[in-house]
């Protein structure tokens, strides 16, 4: 008889330990005997996971053998599945990924993925990732890996690159919100009344925490039409969770399943030191010291029960579960190649062709034969595939930085993360990275050689203090973000904002609906654009049936009408098409009177569709329109 054995690396962990416990008792009533290994380097909490879990074996007389150590080589030989969750530094060092870049005006919601968090969390984790799988590759080669680590798109990339010949997938359990009655009760408010005899037809693609349902069907019909219907309305009621999902599906006319937390770090012009402070959207800063707090209060919890045998929890907690976490039920489904899809990191080669080839892609995958295959996913939409990209484009960049310890390599992957488009003096991110790679050094030998002293860091321009980081009031307060950055110096003079603050006249608008207010404190609309500088307002007045734009910078004359003609000052130009794109398309709509402030010749005109695209219509004076 076959014993099948499961070595879960990480097994301390608080978070996806217990469930994995719900899927392996599962799977074991129909695959076993089971030998299963538990690796933690943390002593204690090893030693608590590994009782409850025999203590749910023994509630359920069922034939598993469980083993625990510190020494993964010890464990791995002949795995035939290997779970991996890990946190290197675990609180300690997200205390510094979340709080150092705040100081320069950089707020993070979560910091586990992208961004300057997820850049980090990275640098440490990566090579622990690359020693799994040589050693995997060792003493394991045909043993299936399913990866809980965050961040999942920039670890499996190295996995992939470290032992291309293993099998392996990076679990994630975002999509399941579709399956929540909040999305359900979403589907009713649009007509849509799901039964078990009709099935939906689901296609998603795109990168860990930032994925998007490119096709959603229901016997046979798209869902789309109705879903854009009523997603303003749904965004509104924020009855049914993820408001900033449902903005986004306004937008951009598709919906994005992962929570919206993680969403708004991949897209920080909306969420960001200029509105943080509002709660956009019901997103909040991250609290550190809350997820510390949920980690010892379930660990002294289980350690409490641990003492008391066969108490009541443990007899609850006890039950066999296919659902929940997915690993296990990978594993079923390998063992019996049925072919059932499952969400999966993967390696891209041309399973979603609109991105890089070696970039990590989140699909749908299944098993045939034993091994694993990706659903061919096909391009994601232009409008989608532009914010996407930039983010698949930067793994590489973040693992090459992990394995070379070269602190121009971690600068080079934070320049190309659109999160430190805020800050346009490099000087300050260069600080960032020095800093930071002082705080985590003791997480981070590949970068021993370049940590940088104490008194260096002391006598630079940008210097963190640990007092200033001590507590979280202290760790929450700018240093250096109200500082001009050398292109704006000669129009917003701090001398000049700071005392208007002071006075208590300088008023913030909300702008936690998004970049378009349509009644705003002013009395009038504001779009926010951010592709010149950040925030830029352009009013929107209506007056005698007619709504006049204040262009600003988004179109300074009528020979910038075409939207790729930009200006070449404009610190994110990227951002600039893809916002001036969308606004001439509305102007051209609804008749918008463009006055461009910047033009010599012209006051005001329209815009009209053509073939060429948005092209000139009129030219006025302002007394022509408003005579």
């Amino acid at each position: 008889m076959k014993k099948y054995k499961i070595v879960f690396i990480g097994a301390g962990s608080f978070r996806f330990t217990i469930p994995c416990f719900f899927n392996i008792l599962d799977f074991a009533i129909s695959f076993h005997p089971v030998e299963l290994w538990l690796v933690d380097i943390d002593k204690s909490s090893l030693a608590i996971m590994s009782t409850v879990i025999k203590q749910m074996i023994r509630y359920n007389k069922q034939d598993i053998e469980v083993f625990s150590t510190t020494n993964r080589k010890k464990a791995l030989p002949e795995a035939d599945y290997v779970l991996i969750s890990i946190s290197v530094g675990q609180q300690r060092t997200e205390w510094i990924d979340i709080h150092v870049p705040q100081k320069f005006g950089i707020p993070q919601n979560t910091g586990d993925t992208v961004g300057l968090g997820g850049i980090f969390r990275g640098l440490r984790t990566i090579p622990f990732m690359v020693d799994f799988l040589k050693d995997i590759n060792e003493f394991c080669p045909n043993a299936f890996v399913l990866n809980y680590t965050n961040p999942q798109g920039t670890l499996m990339l190295s996995a992939f690159q470290a032992a291309p010949a293993v099998q392996m997938g990076g679990l994630c359990h975002e999509i399941f919100y579709l399956r929540r009655k909040k999305f359900g009760r979403f589907l009713r408010s649009c007509g849509i009344v799901p039964s078990d005899i009709k099935e939906f037809t689901l296609s998603y693609g795109g990168l860990n925490h930032f994925a998007w349902i490119t096709k959603l069907e229901y016997d046979g019909k798209d869902l789309y039409p109705q879903m854009r219907e009523k997603a303003e309305s749904a965004y509104n009621s924020r009855k049914y969770g993820r408001p900033f999902n449902y903005y986004l599906l306004k937008k951009y006319g598709y919906f994005c399943y992962v929570e919206d937390r993680h969403v708004a770090e991949f897209m920080p012009q909306y969420y960001n030191f200029f509105n943080y402070k509002q709660e956009p959207f019901g997103i909040k800063f991250r609290n550190v010291k809350g997820v510390n707090r949920q980690r010892t209060t379930v660990l002294s919890l289980l350690k409490w029960i641990n003492k008391r045998r066969n108490h009541w929890i443990i007899k609850l907690m006890a039950r066999p579960m296919e659902g929940g976490e997915r690993a296990l039920l990978m594993a079923k489904d390998k063992e019996n190649n049925f072919h059932r899809q499952h969400v999966t990191n993967v390696l891209n080669n041309g399973i979603i062709p609109s991105l890089p080839v070696n970039c990590v892609v989140e699909v749908p995958c299944y098993f045939k034969s034993g091994k694993i295959f990706a659903s061919k996913v096909g391009s994601l939409p232009n409008n989608i595939n532009s914010i996407v990209k930039i983010h698949a484009e930067n793994q590489q960049l973040v693992v090459d930085a992990a394995l070379s310890g070269d602190p121009k390599d971690v600068l080079k992957a934070m320049l190309a993360d659109p999160m430190c488009q805020f800050i346009q003096d490099e000087d300050k991110i260069e600080a960032m990275v020095w800093n930071m790679l002082y705080y985590q050094r003791k997480w981070l030998p590949k970068f021993s050689d370049s940590i940088p002293h104490i008194n260096d860091l002391k006598n630079s321009k940008y210097f963190i203090d640990i007092k200033e980081l001590k507590t979280k009031d202290l760790a929450r307060m700018e240093k250096y973000s109200a500082n001009p950055n050398l292109r704006e110096k000669a129009s917003f003079l701090k001398e000049n904002l700071l005392p208007m603050e002071e006075s208590g006249r300088l008023k913030f608008i909300d702008i936690s609906s998004g970049p378009y207010i349509d009644k705003s404190e002013l009395g009038f609309g504001i779009l926010l654009v951010d592709g010149h500088t950040d925030k830029q307002m352009l009013p929107h007045i209506t007056y005698n049936g007619r709504t006049l734009v204040f262009m600003a910078d988004l179109l300074p004359t009528a020979g910038h009408i075409p939207v790729p003609y930009i200006m070449g000052y404009d610190t994110r130009p990227l951002i600039t098409l893809s916002e001036k794109a969308a606004f001439m398309k509305r102007a051209a709509d609804t008749d918008f009177y463009l006055f461009m402030e910047h033009d010599a010749h012209n006051e005001i005109c329209t815009v009209k569709h053509t073939e060429k695209g948005i092209r000139l219509d009129k030219t006025y004076t302002f007394n022509e329109v408003y005579a």
